[in-house]
């Protein structure tokens, strides 16, 4: 099989690392990682292996940690943003790149999050080495972390492409009531910080613009990915609550497939 990865890492076996918790029937990676799973509607997509995993986790802590510090804020209003972009990507850029898939083998919301932020970070004057690194390093939490990406997918799929930015808190304070108290929290910390950066012109009028010009399509849930979202166990997806959910699919005559990859 052809290298997966971008940046020349020679393949693991990616689907031998799934066995012990999926029945596997068949993988494609046409469009993105595929998983065809014994007994479910719709594939799963993305694989991502205990390496890659903690690659993220390691990410998400580097941002993370800065953020809970009450000086953050300053940091956003006073200091260069390629300054601290560079500070970012020099620590989490190390960690990631090995896991950057190419663009092929990603999902659609990861391919269109990485042009989103690669085009806002460009338009906003940052260089081209940090605008391409942050933005794969951003986009590739979302390939990797399925907990994550679904909370986005959700508030996307919540919103309108008119309207996001503008309901942007509300938005946030409802995906967050959706969750538990702990994972709430983390939502409500980087809707804050988001908030924070839209209060600066420039950067509003970038967001806005890369906005409107993106695919908002893609950033939502397909009826593959809300089949799964369906039964996560740990998010109230669409504000319903996991019974509710399987009530739901069992009407719809879907089964449920009880997976530890979820």
């Amino acid at each position: 099989m052809e290298n997966i990865f971008k940046y020349g890492q020679e393949n693991n076996d990616i689907i031998a690392e799934a066995r012990t918790a999926l029945e596997i029937e068949k993988v494609e990676y046409k469009g993105g990682i595929k998983l065809y799973i014994k007994g479910a509607k719709y594939p799963l997509k993305g694989m991502p292996t205990p390496a890659a995993l903690n690659a993220i986790n390691i990410v998400k802590k580097i941002l993370l940690e800065p953020i809970k510090l009450k000086t953050f804020i300053l940091a956003i209003f006073f200091t260069k943003k390629e300054k601290l972009i560079n500070a970012f990507n020099q620590m989490a850029w190390r960690v990631m790149s090995p896991y950057i898939l190419k663009e092929e083998y990603r999902q659609e919301i990861t391919n269109e999050l990485d042009n989103m932020i690669y085009t806002a970070l460009k338009e906003y004057g940052i260089t081209e080495q940090n605008a391409i690194q942050t933005a794969q390093i951003l986009s590739h939490i979302v390939e990797y972390d399925a907990a994550y990406r679904l909370r986005l997918q959700d508030m996307f799929t919540t919103s309108s492409k008119e309207s996001f930015l503008n309901d942007f808190s509300k938005l946030c304070k409802k995906i967050a009531k959706r969750d538990s108290e702990e994972v709430g929290k983390k939502i409500m910390l980087f809707g804050r910080v988001f908030k924070w950066l839209l209060l600066l012109s420039k950067m509003r009028k970038v967001a806005f613009k890369t906005l409107k010009q993106c695919d908002y399509n893609k950033l939502k849930f397909s009826n593959g990915d809300y089949y799964w979202a369906l039964q996560r166990i740990d998010y109230n997806v669409s504000g319903l609550d996991y019974e509710k959910r399987k009530e739901i699919m069992k009407q719809m005559g879907y089964e449920i497939v009880e997976v530890q990859y979820l």
